[in-house]
């Protein structure tokens, strides 16, 4: 009897082991999550609100994710917009980070990156309007991810796809080619996070199995 419960025992040990660090993780994970967001809400997204979103709200967020074209090529379509006016108000974003320490603090290194790229690639003496684009639409992707943080800790909708597709905020030829890409980016995604859960869970289940099979065997035996 002694070796089955010491048995038990090291079985229920292992599967502690192997369960135990998931649910401290999964716990470490969602307390710093809530700690950000409301650190984020009281006093960052107050600061990048005022100072940041509402002075670019029609110079940069009315022209993002747009194509950028060669300032020597005539607008044709409103979802265009040419390089010396794109550049001009980023430079202006640019300036008003680096002038204040708090606010470019709050940055993280991808979007100043981005930023800076773009900018560098805009201001060459020949410009690669193909890479200038692909780093355009980066930049435009993380500042669209700031403005929904500052909207989610205000309470407010998060802007989507409706809201592109209504000021003309996509890259592609029409509405009907933009619905398209983003629908195949959603099922990649998905597919990713199926795959990833698939094979995570069957193993949390497995391990919390074992210790509740350890445990019940253990009261059996010593009651």
């Amino acid at each position: 009897m002694t070796n089955t419960i010491i048995s038990i025992i090291s079985s229920l040990g292992i599967s502690t082991i192997l369960a135990a660090p998931a649910g401290i993780l999964i716990k470490f994970v969602l307390d710093n999550q809530r700690l950000k967001a409301e650190d984020f809400s009281n006093n960052i997204s107050k600061k990048l609100s005022k100072e940041i979103l509402e002075p670019f709200q029609f110079s940069i967020e009315m022209s993002l994710f747009k194509l950028i074209i060669d300032k020597n090529k005539k607008q044709t379509t409103s979802n265009q917009i040419q390089i010396e006016h794109a550049l001009f108000s980023i430079k202006q974003l640019q300036k008003k980070i680096n002038s204040d320490s708090l606010i470019f603090s709050y940055m993280n290194d991808i979007f100043l990156e981005n930023l800076s790229t773009t900018i560098i690639l805009m201001e060459s003496d020949n410009p690669n309007i193909k890479k200038i684009n692909k780093n355009y639409q980066a930049f435009s992707a993380t500042y669209f991810q700031i403005l929904n943080q500052v909207r989610k800790s205000n309470f407010l909708p998060q802007r989507g796809d409706n809201y592109r597709i209504t000021f003309h905020l996509y890259k592609q030829k029409n509405v009907k080619n933009f619905r398209r890409k983003r629908s195949f980016d959603s099922f990649l995604s998905k597919t990713i996070l199926i795959i990833v859960f698939s094979t995570a869970i069957p193993f949390l289940i497995v391990s919390i199995a074992h210790v509740i099979i350890a445990v019940y065997e253990l009261f059996v035996l010593l009651y």
